[in-house]
């Protein structure tokens, strides 16, 4: 009984398409599927998996953040932008109806980015009130995104995701710039972010068409995705170096991991 309702929560329907690959009908036609059913499959199979993916998409970050217990070579301003990107991306999907395998991964990369900028508060020992003034407002800004933002505005979440992301990512290419190290990024999440958003350009098409706020802000982010890969070759060495001297100011931070 509770395979059609998930089925049809992760499948999705417009009415133009329902015709052709609604989740019964596809369902019904198990193990022999239609063609269109068939497509349907592999991009919906590529999205749950973007999504499975996403949840281990910034815990190298973490690991990192935690081990060197310094949130190094992190701009604030991109940990800030992460956070107000993927609520917008995520916050746009659901006021939208878009199926949830379009911007699931957005929910998953929203909380990796909560974690990491309370690790980055504590370790870098913002002030209180500084905190207590990004909590308030995030949770305004939610609050008024889902049940104040007029529809005829809300594609203004997607609109915005290109300027926060040239804000946010652009920082974190120009502190690796300055800095010439990548301190506690990780190559891990920086190849997911390349390799998922690219697939994800090609699954938007896919389940919701050209929505071109919506490709505008994944194009973006993969071209800044791949500049801070050639930045963290580029700075292996001295990152190396930084990191290694961090951990060396205090060698009872890593006695305990």
């Amino acid at each position: 009984p509770l395979i059609l309702p998930l089925a049809e929560f992760f499948w999705g329907n417009g009415e133009e398409e329902a015709v052709l690959y609604s989740a019964d009908i596809c369902l019904s036609s198990l193990p022999f599927l239609t063609v269109a059913c068939f497509q349907r499959l592999i991009v919906k199979g590529l999205g749950i998996g973007i999504i499975l993916g996403s949840f281990l998409n910034k815990a190298p970050i973490i690991v990192n953040i935690w081990n060197a217990q310094s949130a190094a070579g992190l701009a604030k301003a991109s940990i800030y932008g992460d956070v107000i990107m993927y609520s917008n991306t995520a916050l746009y999907g659901i006021l939208q109806g878009f199926p949830v395998t379009a911007y699931g991964e957005n929910l998953a990369l929203l909380g990796q980015s909560l974690v990491i900028v309370v690790l980055a508060w504590k370790f870098s020992k913002t002030p209180f009130t500084e905190s207590l003034l990004a909590i308030v407002c995030i949770a305004a800004y939610w609050l008024g995104s889902m049940y104040v933002l007029p529809s005829e505005y809300q594609y203004l979440l997607m609109a915005s995701i290109t300027p926060v992301l040239l804000y946010s990512r652009g920082s974190q290419v120009w502190e690796n710039w300055v800095d010439k190290h990548t301190g506690t990024q990780a190559i891990a999440t920086l190849v997911m972010n390349t390799a998922g958003g690219i697939i994800r350009i090609g699954t938007t098409i896919a389940e919701v068409g050209w929505d071109i706020p919506v490709l505008t802000g994944f194009g973006t982010g993969v071209f800044l995705s791949i500049l801070l890969l050639i930045q963290y070759f580029a700075y292996q060495s001295n990152t190396q170096r930084v990191l290694q001297n961090l951990k060396q100011v205090d060698p009872q931070k890593t006695k305990s991991e």
